[in-house]
């Protein structure tokens, strides 16, 4: 935008063969599935800014789900989606992630 915001959006599609990228995790006599990434922005926000990242996503209507999205840096975050309770390996998973913040 001419004030200086930039808006950037980004679907990751996992497909089955994202199998031995899931990491499975012990909880409370369950298993809790997630896939840890990074999203590396299109342009780097503007340092000493507030940057606000979101993530959605589905994993084949499976609850409950987590998708989550933590800003590192003005360059990337780091982003994570998981299940508990349920094998969600093999399946195909989007998960859609935004930013929002100022960029010059």
């Amino acid at each position: 935008w001419s004030n200086g915001v930039m808006e950037c959006w980004r679907t990751n599609v996992f497909s089955s063969t994202a199998l031995n990228a899931w990491v499975a995790t012990p909880v409370a006599g369950n298993t809790y599935y997630s896939m840890p990434g990074t999203w590396t922005f299109p342009v780097a926000f503007k340092s000493g800014t507030t940057v606000h990242v979101f993530a959605s996503g589905d994993i084949n209507g499976y609850a409950p789900e987590t998708h989550k999205a933590h800003h590192t840096d003005h360059t990337k975050c780091s982003t994570e989606l998981g299940a508990f309770g349920v094998d969600v390996r093999g399946f195909a998973v989007k998960q859609h992630l935004y930013a929002r913040g100022v960029w010059k």
